[in-house]
């Protein structure tokens, strides 16, 4: 979770990226990228590892929009990359709801309600909108316009304005939905607490995660390294205006 006061999680990642430099025999840092689509907290997680915001973060799509690099620790640099939306069979209510892209630049948001709906546990609209019932999607789309007053010449409800709002709750995360994550395997390997270097804080380590890394490790020997083209200047504070030769690793967020 990523929050810089209250997150969940950083010290798990923080081991693995350290297990991660540790792989590189001739000492030479490594470049941590995240790739994912835009607005899914990219920069977010990387506010949260610096404990403070390096990264400018904003709930619409499109906000970063340059490579920078970030130093994390001397042999460890974050880059923050923006979205990335890869091809394939997504339908458009999909990529909306994805936050793919600005609401405002809809030509028809209403057709996208009914998703919403759908995906959202009814007694959360009704929380969050003070509506009751509603027949489908375009009657609650009337009842919203007339209780928010988005009203059209003649007392018509203004149903785009409508949707439009919905969305930007939605992107927003003020509407509640969530995913619930994977189930574990509860006959797992037993867990044990190490501190990370650094940090001050514990992390949790144990057997599965150790062959993970040994399998990375494998797979990194028998690949190229990946170069990521970007301006050496981009995010670079005073202190590091020289910063040694790196190896680019790529880590979907």
């Amino acid at each position: 979770h990523a929050s810089i006061n209250k997150s969940f999680g950083k010290g798990s990642l923080l081991s693995v990226l350290r297990q991660f430099a540790r792989l590189r025999s001739d000492k030479q840092a490594i470049s941590v990228g995240f790739v994912g689509y835009p607005n899914v907290g990219k920069s977010s997680v990387i506010n949260t590892l610096r404990s403070k915001t390096v990264c400018k973060v904003a709930p619409i799509p499109g906000e970063t929009k340059v490579w920078q690099y970030i130093t994390m620790t001397k042999r460890i640099f974050l880059i923050d990359c923006p979205g990335v939306v890869y091809q394939n069979n997504d339908t458009e209510t999909d990529v909306v709801l994805k936050g793919v892209v600005r609401v405002t630049n809809l030509d028809d948001a209403s057709e996208h309600i009914g998703e919403v709906l759908r995906r959202v546990k009814k007694e959360h609209l009704q929380r969050a909108y003070k509506i009751q019932d509603w027949a489908d999607d375009n009657d609650f789309l009337v009842q919203l316009s007339k209780m928010s007053g988005k009203l059209l010449k003649g007392g018509e409800p203004d149903l785009t304005t409508a949707a439009k709002m919905v969305l930007h709750d939605w992107q927003r995360g003020k509407i509640p939905f969530f995913v619930p994550p994977p189930q574990q395997n509860e006959d797992g390997p037993s867990k044990i607490t190490e501190p990370v270097e650094g940090s001050g804080e514990e992390v949790v380590s144990s057997d599965r995660a150790a062959a993970a890394m040994k399998a990375i490790a494998g797979i990194i020997s028998s690949q190229q390294t990946m170069n990521v083209p970007c301006q050496k200047e981009l995010g670079r504070n005073g202190e590091d205006s020289e910063l040694p030769e790196q190896s680019d690793l790529l880590v979907k967020d």
